[in-house]
Parts: C-alpha cells; sequence; structure tokens
C-alpha cells in the first residue's frame, strides 16, 4: 500500500499534465452556414480576452471573463501545480488530490458554459457549436485524476502495529550474520562482560529495539555516515524487510553539535518517538540523542544515543 500511494500520485501528475499541452488545441468548433468552420483553442481564447484583435474589439462582459479566466486558465495553473506536487511531493501529501476534483469540477461546469463564449467568436447569422476533441481530452484525463485523487485518500501510508506476538523469523541466523558485518554490533551479553570496552570519546550509538538488529548497537564514529536500507549496497542492509525501501536513509553523528543528522530518501517514510507523520523526504533533519527512529514501521526500530 505504501508504494502504491506514491504511485497513485505520481500517475494523477502525469495525466493533468496533458493539460497543459491540450491548452494550445482546438477546443470549441463553430459551423457557420456561410463563413465554413472555425475553431478555437484555450489559448486563442485567451489572447482575445488579453489584446482584441481588430474585427472585434468589444470590451467583453463578467461572464466571459469568468469563462475564460476561470474556467479555462485556472485549471491549467492547477494542473501544472498539482502535477508538480504530485511528483515531488511525499506519499503522504493529499494536495494533489484536492487539485484534482477541483480541476475535475472547473471542467464540468466548462461544459455547460459554451454559450458564454459566443461574444468572442464575433460571428453573426445561423451558426453551430459545438465542444472539439481536446475538451474531451481535457475532460477526460482530468475525470481519471479525480478518480486517482480519491483513490489516493483511501491509500495514504500507515503505520502497521507490531502485534506482541510476532515473531522475527530466524533470529539466531540473522544474530550469526550481524557479526561478520562491517560495522561492529555489541550484543547485551558482550557488552555487560568486558569493561575494557567502554568508549573514552564521545560517540553516537544505533540501539536496536526491535526487528533483525533488535538487542544490538551500531556505533557512529564523529562525523560518520551509514547508509540504511534494503539492497547489499548499503552500509546496514535490512534484508527482506519490506516496509524497508531499498535505499532508506542515511544517518550521521556529529559531535560537536551533539545530534544525528538524516536524509529520508525511502518511500515508506522514517517515523519518530511514535509520530504518525514521516519525516520529510529528501531534506536534512536533525535528531536529538534519545530519539526512536522507526524505518517504514514499528517492526524495524531503534533509538540513537
Amino acid at each position: 500500500m505504501d508504494r502504491s500511494a506514491k504511485g497513485i500520485r505520481i500517475a494523477g501528475a502525469l495525466l493533468l499534465f496533458v493539460n497543459l499541452a491540450v491548452f494550445f488545441l482546438p477546443m470549441t468548433k463553430i459551423v457557420h452556414t456561410n463563413y465554413g468552420t472555425k475553431e478555437f483553442s484555450a489559448f486563442q481564447y485567451l489572447q482575445n480576452v488579453i489584446i482584441p484583435d481588430s474585427v472585434n474589439t468589444n470590451s467583453y462582459g463578467i461572464s466571459v471573463m469568468f469563462v475564460v479566466w476561470g474556467l479555462l486558465v485556472l485549471p491549467v495553473i492547477l494542473s501544472l501545480v498539482a502535477g508538480i506536487i504530485g511528483l515531488v511531493g511525499s506519499a503522504k501529501q493529499i494536495l494533489s488530490g484536492i487539485f484534482s476534483l477541483v480541476i475535475a469540477g472547473v471542467y464540468i461546469t466548462l461544459f455547460f458554459a459554451i454559450d458564454l463564449l459566443a461574444p468572442i467568436w464575433n460571428i453573426s447569422g445561423e451558426t453551430s457549436v459545438s465542444w472539439g476533441y481536446s475538451f474531451f481530452i481535457s475532460l477526460s484525463v482530468s475525470l481519471a485524476a479525480a478518480v486517482l485523487g480519491i483513490i489516493s485518500f483511501f491509500v495514504r501510508p500507515r503505520r502497521k502495529k507490531l502485534a506482541a506476538t510476532d515473531a522475527i523469523p530466524q533470529v539466531q541466523e540473522i544474530k550469526k550474520e550481524q557479526q561478520n558485518m562491517r560495522y561492529n554490533i555489541v550484543s547485551p551479553v558482550e557488552k555487560n562482560g568486558d569493561e575494557n570496552m567502554k568508549i573514552e570519546t564521545v560517540r553516537g550509538v544505533m540501539v536496536g529495539l526491535a526487528g533483525i538488529y533488535q538487542g544490538a548497537e551500531i556505533p557512529f564514529r564523529d562525523g560518520e555516515t551509514i547508509r540504511i536500507g534494503r539492497t547489499a549496497d548499503n552500509d546496514l542492509v535490512f534484508e527482506n524487510q519490506q516496509k524497508v525501501s531499498r535505499n532508506h536513509c542515511v544517518i550521521s553523528f556529529h559531535k560537536e553539535q551533539q545530534c544525528f543528522k538524516i536524509i529520508d530518501t525511502s518511500s515508506n517514510g522514517s517515523f519518530t518517538n511514535g509520530s504518525q507523520e514521516c519525516l520529510p523526504q529528501n531534506m536534512e533533519g536533525q535528531l536529538k540523542p534519545g530519539t526512536i527512529l522507526d524505518f517504514g514501521s514499528e517492526e524495524n526500530r531503534v533509538r540513537l544515543e
């Protein structure tokens, strides 16, 4: 569901970008018995309102201005904004979905307002007016984006609660593999049994509270960065943990500032201190010692010390 949330928003964003191209394509078709067929794009309607042509120099009323600016131009602007938010926003944002619903509503309203554009045509006599193919393209993609927007409201990333009965498979094998990892993972038994392992200088430590690293300690040297993710190219690998993204985040420890810094690049999110809101994506944030950090869900929980 976490991956679906982001995928749905991206699909809706790409659909809305179609409206930007359609803005320049024929939107209405006017058939006159004497003058033949004339076609107008939304861009041409905007041109006529801003700079009237030499034939039609009349100033337009409020109704025409409302249709052009409110029903032709506004949905294109909203499509651009919603498209950008859908592509670069987090999986939990809902603004692009709300904009999609507004855009669809605008085009449905526009469908019934075609006669209000008549002053711009400047054609007298018997005419037959209809919407062109580009209007129906905009209407179709906007309705499709609106449907995806509604779906996205129900597939926002949710954090799975860790049940008390959930068992971690192959615990002994995983603990054995930890001994061969790049970082020195100290088990509670080893820590209590050897007083010489006390660190004389200030360092950061990531203590595993739940998941495959439960009971382990991963030390940080000053300025050291650890890459965390599901794939083997990371420094700390959460193999077969589907809630952890392939390249989930990078964490570093800074002695002088007495803090950790994190950049989350995941699709499933990182959560602090039991919060339901994930950390901002692709932005550096600071975490104080004592922070409890969940990678994707409570199934993979650590504490920073």
